[in-house]
């Protein structure tokens, strides 16, 4: 067979790549409470002046503010890494309050709520009702940690939320895939927004449903997956997954956690930013609290054009990393955060989870900017960042919504020299979403609903 020295380099090319990507992700560094201790204790008086521009050329004097993962990527020593024309622009904090529902039943109810310890060695809660478990938590505490946990896992969520996104994956060789979804998020029970009670009349046993469904490339269309979250706090989440060839949806089994989502990096595990998976599987430990740089108020324009176009995707954001330019998501602000290490139990299948370790960076909203992931065997894997913008709740009377919201999420694995990007836009809530949606569980919702996808 004739092959031509062309095809043979290029196939030599391809094996040395790989064999740098190998290289270098047996060089990313294990886990280590010493590169968290590192970062700027919240308590202490350093700070980023605001309109301060950090480059790579300037980023060292200002690591003790980043999270692990976005030093990564300033090092300059992986395959992903920030170009030398990239810029961060730091502006003065502007706080995220809370919705005033969601506190007032904190005060009502916060009292009642009570951590059981499970034969795993974790705890679910009881007593819960709604807004947060457990407010004013003391760090001396010994369950203070599972009581972050469960703080972050019963976060403000909207009844409704329903928004249109796109998923862009650029792999090691420069090649750029991008599916469009409509995203519809449900809470049915322990709500906290005006006019729906505490529990959805259709919550039919469950507390969250995710609704994802590909509505392009056309060879996509219809690929859906519902992952749903009981009510009972002791019971697994369950993901179903309809598959246009096959016409039928199906159960899929809980290995299917660690697959991906909707195609790209993102697993089933993180398609609720953070915590959004069983907690009373994970151990939760506290490694402190610390002043982080974290994107929390996009200019959600720009980031509407990006769902729409590639072009626009590819002029906004820098070349081969995907990682978002100033001109779309603004400015980078200072947060007061507590970082928390989660791992599943051993008694719960730590062996044969996705990842050793997730330590979340977690702000006084328990929602999760960031986000770094190490693989089993404890070595860094992926850094996740979410470009958050704070959205009016309708009815509130000026409260906003920050967790899952709009936002563009940025999942970038550094082992494997890969990264997906994930705008959303024209995000709807509660009564602002259409009826289609908000009223139509039994369809966007309910696992039963796959069957209707293409009638």
């Amino acid at each position: 067979m004739f092959i031509s020295n062309r095809l043979v380099g290029c196939a030599a090319a391809a094996v040395l790549l790989l064999m740098v990507g190998v290289a270098r992700a047996e060089d990313l560094p294990q886990f280590s409470d010493s590169a968290y201790n590192a970062l700027a204790d919240a308590s202490s008086d350093a700070t980023i002046p605001p309109g301060a521009v950090i480059t790579p050329q300037n980023w060292q004097q200002y690591k003790q503010f980043m999270p692990i993962g976005m030093q990564l990527l300033f090092s300059g020593k992986y395959s992903l890494k920030f170009p030398s024309d990239a810029q961060m622009v730091v502006a003065a904090t502007q706080p995220i309050p809370l919705p005033k529902l969601y506190m007032q039943n904190t005060e009502k109810y916060a009292s009642q709520v009570k951590l059981v310890k499970q034969d795993n060695g974790g705890y679910h809660v009881e007593g819960y009702v709604a807004g947060q478990p457990f407010p004013n938590v003391d760090l001396k505490d010994p369950l203070a940690a599972y009581k972050i946990m469960y703080n972050e896992f019963y976060r403000y969520t909207t009844h409704v939320k329903q928004a249109y996104a796109a998923s862009y994956t650029l792999d090691r060789f420069g090649n750029l895939q991008s599916q469009l979804i409509t995203v519809v998020y449900r809470r049915l029970a322990h709500l906290s927004d005006p006019d729906v009670g505490l529990t959805d009349p259709k919550s039919d046993g469950y507390d969250m449903i995710q609704y994802l469904e590909v509505t392009a490339p056309e060879q996509s269309r219809y690929s859906t997956t519902i992952k749903t979250f009981s009510d009972d706090p002791t019971a697994m989440e369950q993901i179903f997954s309809y598959t246009p060839s096959l016409r039928r949806a199906i159960r899929l089994s809980s290995q299917s956690r660690c697959a991906p989502a909707v195609g790209g990096d993102t697993l089933f595990d993180d398609t609720r930013a953070g915590f959004g998976i069983h907690p009373s599987d994970f151990s939760a430990r506290i490694l402190g609290q610390k002043k982080i740089l974290l994107g929390r108020h996009i200019d959600n324009d720009v980031v509407n054009q990006v769902v729409l176009s590639q072009k626009t995707l590819l002029d906004d954001t820098y070349r081969g990393l995907l990682w978002p330019k100033p001109v779309l998501v603004g400015p980078f602000e200072l947060y007061n955060v507590t970082l928390m290490d989660y791992r599943r139990l051993p008694a719960a299948g730590a062996d044969s989870y996705c990842y050793g370790s997730r330590v979340v960076y977690l702000p006084d909203t328990y929602d999760s900017p960031a986000e770094d992931l190490y693989d089993i065997g404890l070595k860094f894997w992926k850094v996740a960042f979410v470009f958050e913008k704070p959205t009016p709740i309708p009815g509130t009377g000026g409260d906003v919504y920050v967790s899952d919201g709009d936002q563009s999420q940025f999942m970038g694995d550094l082992q494997n020299a890969h990264v997906t990007v994930s705008p959303s836009s024209q995000l709807r809530l509660d009564s602002d979403v259409p009826a289609q949606y908000r009223d139509n569980v039994e369809r966007y919702g309910w696992p039963s609903g796959l069957d209707q996808i293409t009638q």
